[in-house]
């Protein structure tokens, strides 16, 4: 979870890694949720 409060008192690169950091968690839950495609009946072959 970001902590919004203490963002004011980092500097600037902290706030962007902190960002950077809690947005690459976010991508990562859900690419994890994310079931594998299926094979679709008809179309062209992986």
């Amino acid at each position: 979870m970001l902590d919004l409060e203490a963002l004011p008192g980092l500097t600037r690169s902290e706030r962007v890694r902190a960002i950077d950091t809690w947005l690459g968690g976010l991508l990562a839950d859900a690419v994890a949720g994310t079931p594998p495609p299926k094979a679709r009946r008809g179309g062209p072959h992986r």
